[in-house]
């Protein structure tokens, strides 16, 4: 955070104001004898005033006017973020494996980026150290919708705007269908599925200038695979989702697309290591997805204006 100023000044006879900025601005004023909250708007005019010590706005061209109709006055900011020039991003799951390469090429790409995580805290502090001060972690359950409004609020909260939502979490409790427990099953559902959703409903309404929900899906989501109903059927509802989310968001310009990384020799990919080999055996190419490939694909995606409801696949199987 950085002051900008000590103090604001500006004549009420001509409402021509002296100070304008872009970002998140916390602001106090002085008046008869006391600090009163002030609240920011577009357009300079009579203001309006919070019950609250302080009043936070978030503003894209944000222009300070004269809240009061007669002599001058002066108002103090108490601290204001840095321009929000800077594209925001939130990654689910991404302290570790493909989740940890999308957030490291999302700061190498200028972007202040959130890595969410929810067991993984050491590899995410670890992280953290690494990238600096654009990155930050937040542990929250994506299956619980209160966890993740805390999550998106204090993004918005800090950086003021959000562009970007890689939704990458996610579970494996592979059984066959005769044996799989409910609970097991459910727990799958409820990361890939409606943690899609719950990110989806809170992150949407703030992204004010558009943005991008990008989906990593799976290749057993088209193929299917044994041992695998409830991560193949999840990763499938994930491509539903995006397709559906696309065509309702598209008015709001905030694309939605899926992407299926094939398989990668980190994560819950280096935990299996005979479906690793089969997986090479399979490949034209006889060899394993690069997360890193992915993840600069990612960032690429992030950029475009005019890509949204498709599924890209990476992987040299045959789908």
């Amino acid at each position: 955070m950085s002051h900008l100023a000590d103090s604001l000044r500006w004549s009420p006879l001509d409402g021509t104001p002296l100070y304008e900025a872009q970002g998140h601005v916390v602001c106090s004023g002085w008046h008869e004898g006391r600090w009163f909250p002030l609240q920011l708007s577009h357009h300079w005019g009579t203001p309006l005033f919070a019950d609250s010590a302080i009043f936070i706005c978030s503003f894209s061209n944000l222009v300070i006017g004269p809240p009061l109709e007669s002599e001058y006055h002066s108002y103090t900011i108490v601290h204001s973020s840095e321009a929000m020039d800077k594209r925001v991003a939130i990654v689910t799951g991404g302290a570790v494996g493909l989740g940890r390469e999308i957030a490291i090429a999302l700061s190498g790409s200028d972007c202040r980026v959130c890595v969410n995580y929810h067991s993984s805290h050491v590899a995410a502090a670890k992280l953290i150290e690494e990238l600096g001060d654009n990155v930050i972690a937040m542990r929250a359950d994506v299956c619980k919708r209160d966890e993740v409004l805390a999550m998106v609020d204090r993004v918005v909260d800090k950086w003021g705007r959000m562009d970007i939502v890689v939704n990458n979490a996610g579970i494996t409790k592979d059984a066959l269908i005769v044996k799989q427990s409910e609970e097991d099953w459910d727990s799958v559902m409820a990361v890939h599925v409606k943690g899609l959703f719950n990110l989806v409903q809170t992150c949407v309404p703030r992204m004010n200038n558009g943005g991008h929900i990008i989906n990593i899906s799976s290749y057993s989501g088209l193929k299917g695979n044994k041992g695998q109903a409830a991560y193949s059927s999840s990763k499938a509802a994930l491509l539903g989702l995006t397709k559906s989310a696309a065509i309702e968001l598209a008015a709001r310009d905030v694309k939605v697309n899926a992407v299926l990384p094939g398989y990668m020799p980190t994560g819950m990919g280096s935990i299996a290591a005979s479906a690793l080999e089969r997986a090479r055996e399979e490949s034209l190419l006889h060899t394993l997805s690069d997360p890193c490939e992915v993840a600069r694909f990612i960032v690429y995606l992030s950029t475009t204006k005019t890509i949204t409801g498709q599924t890209f696949v990476f992987d040299s199987r045959i789908v």
